[in-house]
């Protein structure tokens, strides 16, 4: 889906990385997997604000938190615990009431989900309901 989604910009790139590490899947474990493969680079995390909010569960997350992270507001009284931190930075952009999980929950009750989704990939997430 991911393909699909970014097939028309030449600015995105695919790695599947991931795919190849043991499981359960750890972000400080794809974080330093593409590190490795791509010493040169620089790599960000984007996420809302409600996973920063648990990143303290996340396996070494302390490792996570020294990387460049971007966080989305879910929340308009979303107050950042890491303000020490000069490398995380929120946005302040409008709040929309959306995620995955609220798509496949719309699909799963026959609702629209037009202009929340590429048609190609509805048709793959029609397909696994």
């Amino acid at each position: 889906m991911v393909k699909q989604s970014i097939a028309d910009n030449p600015n995105f790139l695919i790695e599947d990385i991931e795919f190849t590490l043991p499981q359960p899947s750890y972000t400080v474990n794809t974080l330093e997997a593409l590190k490795e493969k791509y010493p040169n680079e620089t790599f960000s995390i984007v996420m809302g604000s409600d996973s920063l909010a648990g990143i303290h569960l996340w396996k070494n997350f302390e490792t996570i938190l020294n990387y460049p992270i971007l966080i989305y507001k879910r929340d308009k009284d979303f107050i950042n615990p890491y303000t020490h931190k000069s490398n995380i930075c929120v946005f302040d952009s409008p709040i929309l009431n959306i995620s995955a999980t609220k798509i496949r929950q719309m699909l799963a009750q026959n609702q629209s989900v037009k202009y929340l989704v590429r048609d190609e990939i509805l048709s793959v997430l029609k397909k696994e309901l």
